[in-house]
């Protein structure tokens, strides 16, 4: 029905203020015709409410031989159980659009049809403040929309709002209009306009406001989140502190709290870890002091707390906030609210560190489920599906990882840090599944962007430096394995100089120079990679060392030396591995290979010992 083009004659209300408007309305209501001059009111003056006026116009066609009278109380119950609600809640200033929606659909028993694509405006100087009332309803009812992460009927009504307040004078609710859109385009991953709205607002409220204005602050820190999301932390950083000194002389110190999450989330995305412990610590302190135990903005700050610790390896505490995050967004939002995809997915990424396979692949499938629906064009529904590749990697189902990684990239048109990750993994799954020259691409894709992407010197950089290094020694291509070894190698001396990552690398450098028959090098990296595992505990990379010293004393002829590091590799894998680990097995058949060409030694000597592969 095109309610819009009725041809009955519309109802002559003349509205100066809301009382003058419910007088006039409830005296129409109250003659032998009300039913038609309501049905014409709402027609051609009240557009918001076309649910409300279908259902009046199925009740009028449905009753056409009603008496006067039972037309009468008929039409009165309509007003008492409809009309009234309407008045109440989108009149008096409540505008709890919630409970309105709810209440209009119990009567109307089905959801509220969408509002029409355009407004008609009043232009008459009495009729500015009931437009700007309807304009802030819409943004209410946008704003409602936006919450359940309905994104799409978010934006209709807030252009709405948009076009009723750039007809009016008041610039004040029009910024906050365009910075409610802005947020919406941020949601849907449609940066450019946002920040096209986001710099309206800042033009109009740096014209209107003082400098040190609150609401200046807050469009200070959305676009210090927008650059965030871009990939511009020094413009991000640069809004948020802006934002931070507005906020630093406010008696409201909740914003400021939300704030320093914020600049804490910004130098977690950038792995300075100790900036961003200070900034959550802090944000952690102020909002614990101020808001309930199941706010979303604590939900937010403890969701940051668990990344944090993650990164910084303490899986229990991480485990703890990310758990604190979810109960409390499960309790508050709906089921498919794009936030929680976003905590399932990072449940799902500490559980597959954690190595717990089963439980990884749960979160990380709800929160696939979930940005499926609500934005399957999503930067979060690539990583996602890149998590769940690397999860199919570690439990070597290359096909599910192949496909997984291969969906991340075709979500992924622009180059970023997220396409890099999936091209390494999706390197390395063509590597363990032999096809070396597929491999070889994959991970140089992903060198190519981090270059271009990542600050000097990065750990990222080293490991894919790394991967591509130990893809040449395995093609047999050492002049470049031994270059790309030695990239990672420089990076890790200078970021992590005792780490065990240092050692893989110096472990792998000297694999290549025993190669070659450069055992001086070999013995003097691979014995400095001891040395720097010597500060750890026990752990499997001192056994591969051990093994890797064996087979070096073992290719230069010295079966003394080989036999006692064979040896000590056997100790260290007996202590932390399965005795059937190919581990295990492997240093077996090397000490029991290297006591068969010792002529020092009997073969029974070795089937005494147990080091023959056949006993296992």
């Amino acid at each position: 029905m095109n309610i819009s083009n009725s041809t009955n004659a519309s109802l002559d209300i003349s509205v100066s203020n809301e009382n003058a408007f419910c007088s006039s309305l409830k005296c129409s209501l109250q003659s032998s015709d009300l039913l038609f001059q309501f049905r014409n009111y709402l027609m051609n003056s009240c557009p918001e409410s076309q649910g409300l006026l279908e259902f009046v116009n199925s009740f009028f066609e449905s009753h056409e031989e009603m008496t006067q009278k039972e037309t009468q109380s008929a039409s009165s119950k309509v007003y008492q159980e409809m009309v009234q609600v309407f008045l109440d809640h989108s009149k008096s200033g409540q505008r709890n659009f919630k409970q309105l929606k709810n209440a209009l659909e119990e009567q109307l028993k089905g959801p509220l049809e969408s509002p029409p694509s355009s407004f008609r405006l009043n232009t008459e100087e009495y009729d500015l403040e009931y437009n700007s009332e309807i304009a802030l309803e819409y943004s209410d009812l946008a704003s409602f929309y936006q919450a359940e992460g309905n994104f799409e009927k978010a934006l209709e009504y807030y252009t709405l709002c948009k076009n009723i307040q750039e007809a009016s004078f008041n610039q004040s609710d029009l910024a906050v209009t365009y910075s409610n859109i802005a947020s919406i385009y941020c949601e849907k991953e449609l940066f450019e306009e946002a920040k096209t709205y986001y710099m309206k607002c800042l033009q109009i409220e740096q014209k209107i406001y003082p400098e040190n204005s609150q609401n200046l602050a807050y469009t200070y820190s959305n676009l210090g989140s927008l650059y965030s999301q871009i990939g511009s932390p020094q413009k991000a950083e640069t809004f948020y502190q802006k934002c931070k000194e507005i906020q630093r002389t406010s008696p409201n110190k909740l914003d400021l709290g939300i704030t320093y999450c914020n600049i804490g989330c910004l130098h977690l995305e950038n792995k300075n870890l100790a900036k961003a412990e200070h900034s959550l610590n802090k944000a952690k302190a102020i909002l614990k002091s101020l808001l309930p135990k199941d706010h979303l903005d604590l939900a937010f700050c403890y969701g940051n707390l668990g990344i944090l610790h993650f990164d910084q390896g303490n899986l229990e505490k991480a485990g703890k906030y990310l758990e604190k995050c979810k109960e409390i967004q499960k309790s508050e939002l709906p089921p498919l609210h794009p936030f929680l995809a976003a905590t399932y997915s990072n449940l799902g990424s500490f559980y597959l560190d954690k190595e717990a396979y089963e439980l990884s692949e749960h979160w990380l499938s709800e929160a696939v489920q979930i940005l499926k629906q609500s934005n399957p064009r999503s930067n979060e529904l690539a990583s996602s599906y890149s998590e769940l590749g690397k999860l199919y990697l570690g439990t070597q189902n290359y096909s599910k990882a192949q496909t997984h990684y291969s969906m991340s990239l075709n979500i992924l048109s622009q180059p970023s840090l997220l396409q890099a990750k999936s091209y390494a993994g999706l390197g390395q799954v063509f590597y363990e599944k032999g096809d070396l020259e597929k491999a070889e691409h994959n991970f140089t894709k992903c060198i190519e962007i981090e270059e271009d992407l990542l600050p000097f010197p990065s750990l990222d950089l080293a490991l894919s430096y790394s991967n591509l290094g130990t893809l040449y020694k395995e093609k047999g291509q050492f002049m470049l394995a031994e270059s790309y070894f030695i990239k990672s190698l420089k990076i890790e001396e200078f970021l992590l100089p005792n780490s065990q990552e240092l050692s893989t690398t110096l472990n792998n450098l000297a694999q290549i120079y025993n190669q070659q028959e450069d055992f001086v090098q070999a013995e003097t990296l691979l014995l400095r990679s001891l040395s720097v595992l010597e500060k750890h505990p026990v752990c499997q990379e001192r056994g591969k060392t051990f093994s890797s010293l064996g087979c070096m004393y073992k290719d230069k002829g010295d079966s003394e030396k080989a036999k006692h590091y064979f040896e000590q590799s056997k100790l260290v894998f007996e202590e932390l591995l399965p005795t059937d680990h190919y581990s295990n097995t492997w240093v077996r058949e090397q000490l029991h290979s290297n006591l068969m060409e010792n002529l020092e030694f009997s073969p029974i000597e070795c089937v005494e010992d147990d080091w023959s592969p056949s006993k296992n």
